[in-house]
């Protein structure tokens, strides 16, 4: 069931692109949120705002992606929910019957070439996030040694004066590193923006294969939500 699995893994990158948009830009609605309740549409594509991306600098994608991703999203979720696709005994069917009929239907899923660019921008993607992880993990290092030092010389500023001067050492070294912390992490989202941006076209690629195909085929769409439903791989 290889359309299946690539379409959870779709779905779940998905997911996750948009929540991570919404977070770093308040893309959804919080009066939406408050009305429907706290969780009842999370991800949902119809909640976001594609418009404050336009502002917001290194991007983990464009306007334009954020705009095909949600027409993507929606057009996958009404074919899956298209209640004319139902038949009866769907309920009982097992992953087994979901992929005997599958097999049955003229569909090719995701491209070859969409999925190999899949796999190349996840991979860049990928080493990116080790390449800040590692980043992040020196400068900590190197900070929590500039504090330590910087408030030892404090404390050797006070013994020497009986506790009548107070040291400032400390206090430098923070601003210090915080300023340093922000221009790491905008350094960071500049050199991630790229591959965030490529991981989110070809997930945007990828998905239209399937969700075109889910349109032009409402049984497959049917099949496809009976199979996730199930957690069938």
């Amino acid at each position: 069931m290889r359309c299946v699995r690539w379409f959870m893994i779709f779905t779940a990158c998905t997911c996750l692109a948009i929540d991570g948009v919404a977070w770093s830009a308040s893309l959804f609605s919080r009066k939406a949120n408050a009305a429907a309740g706290a969780n009842a549409n999370a991800g949902d594509p119809r909640n976001m705002d594609c418009s404050q991306l336009a502002s917001m600098p290194n991007a983990p994608m464009t306007l334009q992606q954020c705009e095909s991703m949600k027409s993507m999203a929606m057009g996958a979720q009404g074919a899956m929910n298209d209640p004319s696709t139902a038949r009866p005994g769907d309920a009982q069917m097992s992953c087994a019957d979901i992929q005997a009929e599958m097999s049955t239907l003229d569909v090719s899923g995701v491209s070859q070439q969409h999925r190999v660019e899949g796999q190349q921008a996840g991979a860049a993607l990928q080493s990116q996030l080790t390449k800040n992880r590692a980043e992040a993990n020196r400068f900590g290092i190197q900070a929590n040694a500039e504090m330590a030092a910087a408030r030892a010389a404090d404390t050797a500023t006070e013994v020497s004066s009986a506790g009548l001067v107070r040291g400032h050492a400390a206090d430098a070294a923070q601003k210090q590193i915080d300023a340093q912390s922000r221009a790491l992490g905008e350094k960071q989202m500049r050199d991630t923006a790229p591959k965030s941006q490529a991981t989110a076209g070809s997930i945007i690629n990828s998905g239209n294969d399937l969700t075109q195909q889910m349109q032009s085929n409402p049984r497959f769409a049917r099949l496809m939500k009976l199979a996730m439903e199930k957690n069938c791989h």
